[in-house]
């Protein structure tokens, strides 16, 4: 009773963590792999299964994977809708597709998850069933999106029946598609873990979201309650809550519980004993080969990097205002827009061509190769994939604005470099302990050195004249980090005790 407990607690916050640190230091799909590898890697370390936890990397890469493609979801104009309060026009419409876009973007993760931990008990699906399902994702995508989620022409004022944004393209038909895919495998294999799992855990999370949105627009600086009063008090006022960071985090953590709690609930429907100690796949022989061409196509994706992005006028003006950016760092970014490189006209075919591989390379290949045999691929997505996403977000993003961001991208890429090297040569060394470690570790400290760094404290102490007013001025950074550091020391003690 215990230990469930614990795994459940440990899957709330660490969700928390991890869907609060996609939006502060790393968004889109790549940035919702963190949340759903930290959920992967807690159910396999405290399944109580021998071959789950002894293979906690398929997992964490069906997590990762899983959350990969949930990721494409545009929702901050759903949640637009919604922000004046309950009554106004929009409100309902705004909700129903928080709930709509929680549910699909849970529920598919948690099929990729469930598949992922019943055809390792070797009954239930055979190498056929996923790779077919798997294929099948791909046009059932296309086909979802383009019947419920086209056409859509905003300059036209051309939008689809059912519609929850203002002007931006929605995907959830394809997202919905995908999931109708895997739940029919789940029927026709009677492989009913899997299916109850991901539509309970859909459902609840659904909820959550709309629960966390609700608190998103209750506890904005100027929203106060009926009764006059703020939601959180003298908090909210000094502006100390950061109402959006505690959305997501809530998101993280309701479906955090819901997948704790659902899969302790719905364990005796698995092809596993207590004494089960072998995750079944039915190539493991070619392990190394599909590892070796998942690298491949893995380093020829990563081209990318040779085309620095150019930073937005507005952007910049917006970071600046923002005290995120120093006049040094300000204008930098803004002589950058003067003097662009050569490559830089080729950057929309780059964009369109690598991030659509991106979906195949990292959302979709590292979860059907481990399914398949290959362990080293797994891994490979567990401990590298999720460090390198990182590497490419700051280095080739957010530190173009840095006139030291050379010598950080040598620094990041000569780690992201080792570890892919190490994965290859030595895969035992990297355990799950160290995997967690690395990512908790990681992720919050390139977020604090980038948002709390001395160069923009220093800014602030000139702006208000004192350090008690810069950390003041930091509002609800304070809070999140508050919430952020304990977790990550928790996650980190759980690490270390399992290395």
């Amino acid at each position: 009773m215990g230990e469930s407990v614990l795994f459940v607690f440990l899957c709330i916050i660490a969700m928390a963590y991890g869907w609060g640190m996609r939006g502060s230091i790393l968004g889109g799909e790549k940035g919702a792999m963190l949340p759903g590898a930290f959920v992967g890697l807690l159910i396999a370390r405290f399944s109580g299964i021998p071959a789950l936890e002894e293979n906690w990397f398929f997992l964490t890469t069906a997590g990762a994977c899983g959350f990969f493609l949930g990721g494409c979801h545009t929702y901050g104009e759903t949640l637009g809708l919604t922000m004046n309060g309950i009554g106004t026009p929009g409100f309902k419409r705004g909700l129903a597709g928080v709930f709509i876009k929680g549910f699909m973007w849970f529920s598919v993760a948690c099929e990729m998850i469930g598949i992922c931990i019943v055809s390792g008990g070797g009954e239930t699906y055979s190498a056929g069933d996923v790779i077919f399902t798997y294929l099948a994702t791909i046009p059932a995508f296309f086909l979802g999106r383009s019947l419920l989620n086209r056409p859509h022409r905003p300059k036209d004022n051309v939008f689809p029946k059912i519609y929850f944004s203002k002007t931006r393209p929605e995907w959830w038909g394809g997202t919905l598609f995908v999931f109708l895919t895997f739940f029919i495998l789940n029927l026709v294999r009677h492989d009913w873990f899997t299916a109850i799992y991901s539509v309970g855990v859909g459902l609840f999370a659904g909820a959550g979201w709309v629960v966390a949105q609700l608190v998103h627009v209750y506890t904005r600086p100027n929203m106060k309650l009926k009764n006059g009063k703020f939601l959180f008090g003298k908090l909210q006022e000094k502006r100390l809550v950061e109402s959006w960071k505690f959305m997501e985090c809530l998101i993280g953590g309701f479906g955090g519980l819901a997948m704790s709690a659902g899969f302790l609930l719905l364990k005796g429907f698995l092809p596993y004993t207590a004494e089960s100690t072998v995750y079944s796949v039915p190539f493991a022989e070619y392990d190394v080969p599909m590892s070796v061409v998942w690298t491949v196509l893995f380093l020829i994706n990563a081209l990318h990097i040779i085309v620095e992005p150019i930073p937005k006028k507005k952007r910049i003006d917006e970071l600046y205002s923002l005290d995120q950016l120093t006049k040094e760092e300000f204008d930098t970014a803004t002589a950058k827009l003067a003097t662009p490189p050569f490559l830089m006209k080729y950057r929309p075919l780059f964009v369109d061509i690598f991030e659509g591989a991106d979906f195949i390379i990292l959302g979709f290949l590292p979860t059907l190769l481990g399914m398949l045999g290959s362990a080293q691929t797994a891994r490979l997505c567990a401990v590298f994939v999720l460090f390198w996403v990182l590497t490419d977000e700051i280095c080739f993003e957010q530190v173009i604005y840095r006139k030291s961001r050379y010598i950080f991208r040598i620094c990041m890429l000569a780690f992201s470099a080792l570890l892919l090297i190490g994965v290859h040569l030595q895969p035992d060394f990297f355990s799950a302990g160290f995997t967690l470690l690395l990512h908790a570790v990681s992720y919050e400290l390139l977020q604090f050195l980038w948002q709390q760094r001395p160069a923009i404290i220093k800014k602030r102490i000139e702006k208000t004249g004192s350090l008690k007013g810069a950390i003041l001025s930091f509002g609800g950074q304070l809070t999140v980090q508050a919430f952020f550091v304990p977790t990550c020391i928790i996650l980190d003690i759980v690490a270390l005790t399992i290395i």
